[in-house]
């Protein structure tokens, strides 16, 4: 992580965070530990503006579909993402939910379609999503501090509370059904279980909260591919999807770990590559 600390200084000429997490080593050590590839926001919003715009996707002529979880701690960076890309830009279609999961269906994604930028042939469409997690400055994974709040909370609230379950309940054989008074927590229920099942092989017992983060990015990353292709015509349409993980820190910091990312233009797919920021 101390070389990472460097490399962002020598790139972005900034303070790493405002320095927020310099000094808080059990942070620094849990993040490598179980994020080693995370870099703060401001470095990774930079890196994916480069990594886009080098396949086209620019702010003139392209509308980004935006999730993140719909905890209050995860609008600040919302609404950095938004005004990052939006200085020129249409604005962004808000696709968030509990856990950051995509529950919008096939009616949001047609809404965000009709809302493209019509400046060349082909409508360009840039999707990024990440659920989100948090890692204190006692390195403890899950407990975040809210302001105005004297207790640690947690973050992502809603995968503990699945986590919660299965500890209480078991996994169970079926998917739990959909509950229209708490739907968007049933639907977190619903959709892991399948892919928590496909992950149990590589999992000694029912997974901890780190896992169950990036089960969730796989849902979510599933789910976007599924939507894209019922709903676009990938000869007409260009479009770019990247899923992270959000991880908030110590001090109101905010790093982000890169899980893929790709464009497809024409019908062809092809990846984005993050290597160089390590």
């Amino acid at each position: 992580m101390r070389r990472k600390i460097r490399h962002v200084e020598g790139i972005l000429g900034a303070k790493y965070e405002e320095g927020k997490v310099e000094h808080c080593p059990m942070f620094l050590k849990a993040l490598e530990q179980h994020f080693p590839e995370a870099v703060p926001a401001e470095l990774f919003l930079t890196s994916m503006d480069n990594l886009v715009e080098a396949a086209g996707f620019r702010r003139k002529n392209t509308i980004m579909l935006l999730g993140l979880c719909r905890d209050e701690i995860c609008r600040p960076l919302f609404d950095q993402i938004q005004n990052h890309w939006n200085s020129k830009a249409a604005g962004c279609f808000d696709m968030s939910s509990l856990g950051g999961l995509t529950s919008m269906g096939k009616t949001g994604v047609k809404a965000a379609m009709s809302h493209a930028p019509q400046v060349t042939t082909h409508p360009h469409y840039l999707f990024l999503a990440m659920p989100h997690i948090a890692i204190d400055e006692n390195g403890e994974v899950g407990k975040v501090s809210r302001t105005g709040i004297t207790k640690k909370s947690h973050a992502c609230g809603a995968l503990v509370g699945l986590l919660e379950e299965m500890k209480e309940s078991g996994l169970g054989a079926d998917a739990p059904p959909l509950d229209l008074l708490d739907l968007e927590e049933s639907f977190i229920r619903h959709r892991l279980h399948p892919v928590i099942v496909r992950h149990m092989h590589s999992i000694a017992g029912h997974p901890d909260l780190v896992a169950l983060t990036k089960i969730a990015a796989a849902a979510i990353k599933e789910d976007l591919e599924q939507l894209i292709t019922i709903t676009m015509d990938k000869n007409t349409t260009h479009h770019a999807v990247v899923v992270a993980i959000q991880i908030h820190g110590p001090n109101v910091s905010n790093f982000i770990a890169p899980v893929c990312a790709y464009a497809s233009i024409d019908g062809h797919q092809t990846p984005l590559r993050w290597d160089w920021l390590y």
